[in-house]
């Protein structure tokens, strides 16, 4: 009896696992492909116009460049050994695209110490991708954060420290580094405000680590006095809840700040704009709360790459040589994809990390708790996506360009950046969808399809759908019209 029992279970399993609605993938595929023909028509007419023009010509290599690595990812999907190991691309794609730049900045007679900016970005970038390993072949290799978490504990945590004070007083000089302010009084009690939140917010952030990521048994005897007061009377999840509390406020009382200082004062009197400098500082502290220990540090080799970007970006454009757009726009794409392989995530579903996942959550939501998952999973990616902004805002420092120009024009360079990245950036996730959609239906009889190019689909789609639409287009959207006010 059990014998037949067996067999019809098994039939029906087996007819469910190959029972694929071919007519709907193919339509899903034929809209994918509409989509990608239009916006890929669009940007060659761009690219053409773009090497025609005779300064950005020059930076034909990094343009081509940057197209290659697009074809080349599309064409990776099919490979399941590929797939699994897709941190290697990212990482390769990375160190070479440095050396690219380097390449076509001393042709185009840019500065030649520049050469320091390079060799800077491919260090951190091999000291970034020794920091966890990941993927299937050399998952099981020993990595920093073996030794961070077991032998140099204690310097570990010591220098989280060092991070979260760094990111404290970056704050703090962002807060009261607006011009002219001295004589509106109510700026300046915006600005006290601003700054008790940031100290209850590292307060909070401190005492949850300490807590919850197993500080205390390797911290010095003279930091736990500091600690433990926040928690004399609050539970590890309250005071999550307080750090998220105070963070929604602090973006708040940044944004009122940044209306009422465009309000009160003139164009000529205004200075660049610190608002994306505190709403990446916000965006740090979230994701800090939400990491590993050994992950927090981090976030601080992010902040070196982001600021030797755009030391080098400034020196491209002090020499009166437009920087090349579509491979900025790439480059950032490119830094936020290894930044979500350098915090250990990968392909499988099994790497997947919901530890921080019910942080302030003490009951089982499945809203929040997705949304946590989301945010500590994809923590470096939403890092660099802010951080995209404040690229922008220092080294093409629109504030500056328009100073002498009506708000209007100023509002105008800000939308037409922004939409620009999101163009180029919509057309490389659509790229990658479709080339992904045709792998899974040829591929449907793979031996690894629901153990490689299925997970790997949902990754997609969520970096398509949360990602790129809900962070990057949404957002982005709602920073742009904050600083057009």
């Amino acid at each position: 009896q059990f014998n037949p029992i067996r067999c019809e279970a098994s039939s029906v399993l087996s007819a469910t696992f190959s029972e694929y609605n071919l007519g709907s993938m193919s339509m899903g595929i034929g809209c994918i492909l509409i989509t990608v023909v239009c916006l890929t028509g669009v940007a060659m007419n761009s690219s053409r116009a773009i090497f025609n023009n005779r300064d950005i010509g020059n930076w034909k290599t990094i343009q081509i460049f940057s197209w290659i690595g697009i074809v080349l990812l599309a064409i990776v999907m099919f490979a399941s050994s590929y797939v699994e190991e897709e941190h290697q691309f990212w990482y390769f794609w990375t160190q070479t695209m440095w050396v690219i730049w380097l390449h076509d900045s001393l042709k185009n007679n840019i500065d030649k110490k520049s050469f320091i900016f390079c060799i800077g970005q491919m260090l951190l970038v091999r000291l970034i991708r020794t920091w966890n390993q990941t993927g299937q072949k050399y998952a099981g290799l020993i990595d920093l954060k073996y030794y961070l978490n077991s032998s140099y504990a204690p310097a570990m945590w010591f220098m989280v420290f060092i991070v979260i004070i760094g990111l404290f007083l970056i704050t703090l000089k962002e807060i009261w580094n607006l011009a002219n302010v001295r004589s509106h009084k109510i700026l300046i009690m915006l600005q006290c405000l601003a700054s008790l939140l940031v100290l209850l917010t590292t307060v909070l952030i401190v005492e949850y680590k300490l807590d919850m990521d197993g500080g205390r048994a390797v911290m010095p005897a003279f930091c736990l006095p500091f600690s433990r007061f926040a928690g004399l009377y609050l539970k590890p999840f309250a005071v999550a809840r307080l750090a998220y509390a105070a963070l929604l406020c602090l973006v708040g009382v940044a944004i009122v700040t940044d209306i009422i200082y465009n309000k009160a004062l003139t164009s000529a009197q205004k200075g660049q704009t610190t608002l994306p400098t505190i709403l990446l500082c916000s965006v740090t502290y979230l994701v800090i709360l939400l990491a590993r220990p050994h992950n927090v540090i981090l976030f601080a080799l992010f902040a070196m790459q982001m600021k030797l970007w755009i030391l080098w970006q400034q020196k491209i454009l002090s020499s009166e040589s437009p920087s090349p757009k579509f491979a900025n726009h790439f480059t950032l794409i490119v830094l936020e994809h290894m930044s979500f392989f350098a915090l250990g995530n990968s392909n499988s579903l099994a790497s997947i990390d919901i530890s921080h996942a019910y942080t302030g959550v003490n009951r089982y939501d499945e809203v929040t708790v997705g949304l946590l998952t989301f945010i500590a999973n994809w923590a470096g990616p939403i890092w660099w996506a802010f951080a995209g902004i404040v690229i922008h805002n220092q080294v093409f420092n629109v504030d500056k360009i328009a100073s002498k120009e009506k708000d209007s024009i100023r509002n105008n360079l800000f939308g037409r950046t922004l939409l620009e990245y999101l163009f180029d950036s919509t057309l490389f996730y659509s790229i990658v969808l479709l080339s992904l959609s045709i792998a899974v239906t040829i591929l449907k009889t793979h031996l690894f399809i629901w153990t490689v190019f299925s997970p790997k689909y949902l990754y997609q789609m969520i970096w398509n759908v949360l990602f790129h639409f809900f962070v990057e287009v949404c957002g982005g959207v709602l920073v742009n019209m904050l600083l057009m006010k």
